[in-house]
């Protein structure tokens, strides 16, 4: 492992310690094809957009790093178990979603990179959706185009636990898809040339697809301390290690609230929820303490929390 990449993660805020966990996740992504973990990580002050693709690649290394979580300690559940299995289910669309944001982005294709991460956003809504409801895996498996699966359908449930993915993003990027003006403009269709540089919406494609990833490696980190506190044991060093670093980087790295991440975190005005019983749109982010204490209400708290009756009935 070169210094200079730890230097450069030491200097995105990333311990000693984690810093190996790290970048023990983004070699095994080099050498399963992955970009080289030389080619981010390695200055200690970077431009703003290359610091916004290095913090995107923490958030890689943590989803990655899940998986070696997940398969190194045994679920003391069923509920776990089949957590676990969604989990994996996810492993390679999501590593295949990093290389083509990276791959798309570098070509300054960021209208396609973007609907990548509109991809991005519809898998990590299912998956914290299965976590609270393991069991809703196999069903979706079964009957993926049910109503219920649709992304307006979970994400409204999640919003009922209190629980939103950036809602925005969705509709954002749906313009993108479907191939409507606004989108378009914001993503430079109108600019000179066909491949134009611009560091506003790559700092757009790099903010939103690193929060998004943020949440599901949260979701493996999470699983795995519920699991334990409702079984009576410890939780183990390196997942409560890499929980704190989870915490750490919420208030920077992946906190929405930053500076540099505002003009992708607050939703332009026509794609603003509904306005509440006072008149006022809300602007709805992820909070990964309010996730973890949401999963501790389903799996532990007596009584269980419970889905909506459109996802209770069959489980």
């Amino acid at each position: 492992m070169a210094q200079s990449e730890i230097d450069s993660l030491l200097n995105l805020g990333v311990p000693e310690d984690a810093s190996v966990i790290l970048l023990t996740a983004a070699h095994w992504l080099e050498a399963s094809g992955g970009p080289l973990a030389s080619s981010y990580w390695r200055s200690v002050h970077p431009p703003l957009i290359e610091r916004q693709r290095d913090e995107f690649f923490v958030a890689v290394a943590l989803a990655i790093n899940g998986l070696r979580l997940i398969f190194q300690h045994e679920p003391n559940s069923e509920w776990r178990l089949g957590f676990d299995v969604a989990y994996l289910y996810q492993a390679k669309p999501l590593v295949q979603a990093v290389q083509s944001i990276n791959c798309l982005c570098s070509s300054r294709c960021y209208a396609d990179s973007l609907t990548v991460v509109r991809a991005l956003h519809s898998r990590a809504q299912l998956l914290v959706l299965f976590s609270l409801e393991p069991l809703l895996f196999d069903e979706w498996l079964e009957s993926p185009e049910h109503l219920k699966y649709r992304d307006a359908r979970v994400r409204k449930e999640l919003s009922n636990h209190g629980l939103d993915l950036y809602p925005h993003f969705y509709h954002w990027f749906s313009d993108l898809v479907h191939g409507r003006p606004e989108g378009l403009c914001e993503t430079g269709h109108f600019e000179s040339g066909l491949y134009p540089s611009l560091p506003v919406v790559e700092n757009t494609v790099f903010v939103s697809a690193k929060l998004l990833l943020a949440v599901i490696g949260w979701t493996a980190i999470s699983s795995i301390i519920v699991d334990c506190e409702g079984a009576g044991v410890s939780i183990p060093d390196d997942v409560a290690r890499i929980s704190g670093l989870y915490i750490q980087l919420s208030t920077d790295l992946f906190h929405p609230a930053r500076l540099d991440h505002l003009m992708t975190t607050i939703p332009q005005d026509r794609h603003l929820s509904e306005p509440d019983a006072r008149g006022y749109a809300q602007v709805k982010w992820f909070g990964y303490e309010k996730y973890q204490q949401c999963l501790r209400d389903f799996r532990i708290k007596l009584p269980k929390r419970q889905l909506g009756r459109d996802y209770s009935k069959t489980v």
